[in-house]
């Protein structure tokens, strides 16, 4: 029976106590789920970095990460957490600036589960 991946294929893979290790990505880790599937099992910090570095900060146009909207980033397995500070956002550019968020991670990490808390900060509020 030929096995389906959720990502992409991949030719090796070596045998890890935690799950198997893909041989061509050495930062990504699979956890078998049934005979005929396989679920990549860890998202990449510095890729998740990466790509909200490229979403704009909707007050002075640089991105979210330089301005310090983003914080307390934590991922493990397939879950992705960070706190967006919004202290000085409009509901509806909160909105979008979670959206946006979303939108570029789940573009990369389809099965990723993204867990974004908005976070009022009086010090950030005043700073931009």
């Amino acid at each position: 029976m030929a096995m389906s991946l959720v990502a992409k294929p991949v030719v090796a893979f070596t045998q890890l106590s935690e799950g198997w290790l893909d041989n061509n990505a050495p930062n990504t880790m699979f956890t078998f789920v049934n005979r005929d599937k396989w679920l990549y099992s860890m998202v990449d910090n510095n890729k998740v970095v990466s790509i909200l570095y490229e979403i704009p900060d909707p007050k002075s146009g640089s991105n979210i990460i330089e301005t310090d909207r983003v914080r307390n980033l934590k991922v493990k397995d397939n879950t992705i957490y960070f706190e967006l500070v919004v202290s000085n956002l409009d509901s509806s550019v909160r909105a979008e600036l979670n959206f946006a968020c979303q939108t570029a991670l789940k573009e990369v990490y389809p099965e990723a589960d993204i867990h974004i808390h908005m976070m009022v900060d009086k010090s950030h509020a005043q700073s931009l």
